[in-house]
């Protein structure tokens, strides 16, 4: 279903910003608590294109 197929790309897309945020920082490695905070702000801006999309 089309649900389920945005569904995954954002899943890819997230999984993806979190590479890449823990990627930049890969010589200071971010403790578990900013990781955290980057994911948080991630995925709500996430959820605004989704409610955009629909």
């Amino acid at each position: 279903s089309a649900s389920a197929e945005s569904e995954q790309r954002l899943e890819d897309q997230r999984r993806e910003t979190l590479t890449l945020l823990q990627g930049q920082h890969g010589t200071l490695p971010k403790t578990e608590a900013e990781l955290l905070r980057d994911y948080q702000r991630v995925s709500l801006q996430l959820q605004k294109a989704q409610k955009q999309m629909e």
